[in-house]
């Protein structure tokens, strides 16, 4: 996995959890930031297009939740499957997100401390990610590099964690109209194998949209006490299947700034990405 992001979109992923696929100009694989999201090519909507009701409620109490909390911290597994080569990656640590206000921007770091291959056991693989409003650091501590791709125009606002528009598919902070507009959404019973206590979405990418969307399919697990994400599971337009579960989920907390900065230490090469047209 060179990257979490799937693709110059941006998101996560925002991002994703988890975000089109063209590639940006000096990224060195498929998983690479963009800048702001290209326009979709159908007219907008004077009205939003229908959802059943249940799916509604939890997307609303979501959409709450994104409001409700300041910052959110919390474990993950990220697990990406390869359906073509039957191969598997998974990685473990933790993300930290700053809610959007009027003051400032958006932001969140994403750690990666191990990874396992295939099956195979655990070992230390650190990689980075932080989002501080306009750039996005990329830090591979093996070969101690850093990467920064502005994604964000200078004095601009970006929406780094809605699915499909911000530039990162990460599951945090949706709005219900967002959601709906840009995916049929549906919902069901639980089943045995849900994460306990929470409630099921399903999201398809409308056709029209699939050209600016990074996955056709994403499935959410939410947390009925929290209304956070519990799991996300996404397949993309790579027909990769990638899945992220977060645990020990912390709301409130206070995160110094710094937690948002990948500051280069001595010894390590950085190169800067720009975006063309600012």
């Amino acid at each position: 996995m060179k990257y979490l992001f799937t693709a110059c979109q941006i998101a996560i992923l925002t991002g994703p959890l988890l975000a089109t696929e063209p590639a940006c100009k000096g990224a060195d694989g498929p998983h690479s930031p963009q800048g702001e999201t290209a326009p979709t090519t159908q007219p907008a909507t004077t009205s939003a297009p229908a959802a059943d009701p249940a799916s509604l409620k939890i997307l609303q109490a979501l959409e709450d939740a994104g409001k409700k909390y300041s910052t959110i911290k919390s474990d993950i597994d990220y697990e990406v499957l390869d359906r073509m080569t039957a191969t598997t990656e998974r990685r473990s640590g933790w993300i930290a997100f700053l809610n959007q206000t009027d003051d400032r921007a958006g932001k969140f770091r994403v750690h990666f401390e191990t990874l396992s291959a295939n099956g195979r056991r655990k070992t230390r693989s650190r990689v980075d990610y932080a989002f501080d409003g306009q750039w996005l650091s990329v830090a591979k501590h093996k070969i101690k590099q850093i990467i920064r791709f502005q994604v964000v125009p200078k004095g601009r606002r970006a929406k780094p964690m809605e699915l499909g528009k911000g530039p990162f598919p990460l599951p945090f902070g949706q709005k219900v109209a967002g959601v709906v507009r840009h995916f049929e959404i549906a919902t069901r019973p639980p089943v045995a194998s849900d994460p306990k206590n929470t409630d099921y979405l399903k999201l398809l990418t409308r056709r029209r949209f699939r050209k600016e969307i990074s996955f056709r399919r994403m499935e959410m697990w939410i947390d009925r006490k929290t209304h956070l994400p519990a799991r996300i599971r996404s397949l993309d337009n790579n027909r990769k299947l990638i899945t992220v579960t977060f645990s020990k989920t912390r709301t409130d907390e206070k995160l110094e700034s710094s937690v948002f900065e990948i500051p280069r230490p001595i010894g390590w090469t950085e190169r800067i990405e720009k975006l063309k047209k600012q």
